[in-house]
């Protein structure tokens, strides 16, 4: 796994679970500057072609004129572009969670095992080049050549998650958002408030009686212990009263 693949996989991620509807404008303004680096990959082809020794042949180029010829930043098209990015990112998870056997809470439940219902097959082509020199590291480059840009993004982000395990990407049942998971430990939730509030919920639904009656002593103690702040209120009003009534004599 490369050195920052895993800080791009958080960032499709954050790009995937967005309100593009209701998105703020220091926010926008943020998003369309990171897009042009994550959702176009002029860098990218920039890099290839500097250590690639020969020119890309002119059929290769015509794939990538929706690579090279990006939309202006502040034009509609740009933001159009944007949101039908988030669109195949959005759709490239899920079909990597259905591959991999989302353990969602159906699954833990009834303990049924994930069974494989999509294979994902491409019909683009990936461009390599070896570099090697005197006191030079072994580097493979590697450039994506995808017909459209929702192709490019499936490609890019199955090379992003390449030996990465199974779970590396999840959907929290909690907060219906994706996250990334690296680690070798599996892990259902995005965050422990997610799962504290899934799991109270899941003992209510299971445990409806003991719940209810937990509710019920739970409301008589805090009716007894409101009506004895209310006699305790009245008994000192009283005596206040009778105080008073003794120093006017």
């Amino acid at each position: 796994m490369k050195e920052g693949d895993t800080e791009a996989l958080q960032w499709f991620t954050g790009f995937a679970n967005l309100d593009l509807e209701h998105i703020g404008p220091g926010d926008k303004a943020k998003l369309l500057v990171e897009a042009t680096e994550h959702l176009w990959p002029k860098e990218e082809l920039k890099e290839y072609q500097s250590v690639s020794p020969v020119p890309l042949p002119a059929e290769i180029m015509e794939k990538l004129q929706w690579m090279v010829k990006v939309p202006s930043g502040e034009s509609a098209e740009y933001w159009t572009a944007v949101r039908q990015s988030q669109a195949a990112v959005g759709e490239t998870f899920v079909r990597y969670t259905l591959l991999t056997g989302h353990p969602s809470p159906e699954n833990v439940k009834t303990k049924a095992k994930p069974a494989v219902v999509q294979v994902v097959r491409g019909h683009d082509e990936v461009l390599w080049w070896v570099a090697k020199g005197y006191k030079v590291p072994y580097t493979v480059k590697l450039l994506p050549v995808a017909k459209s840009q929702n192709d490019y993004l499936t490609l890019k982000i199955f090379m992003l998650l390449d030996g990465l395990p199974q779970h590396a990407i999840r959907l929290c049942p909690g907060c219906k958002r994706f996250f990334v998971n690296p680690t070798n430990r599996e892990k259902r939730f995005c965050s422990e408030r997610c799962m504290r509030r899934i799991c109270t919920a899941e003992y209510r639904q299971t445990h409806k009686q003991a719940y209810n009656g937990y509710q019920k002593d739970l409301m008589k103690d805090r009716y007894k212990e409101e009506c004895n702040k209310r006699r305790q209120v009245g008994s000192d009003s009283r005596r206040k009263s009778k105080g008073g009534s003794h120093a006017n004599l």
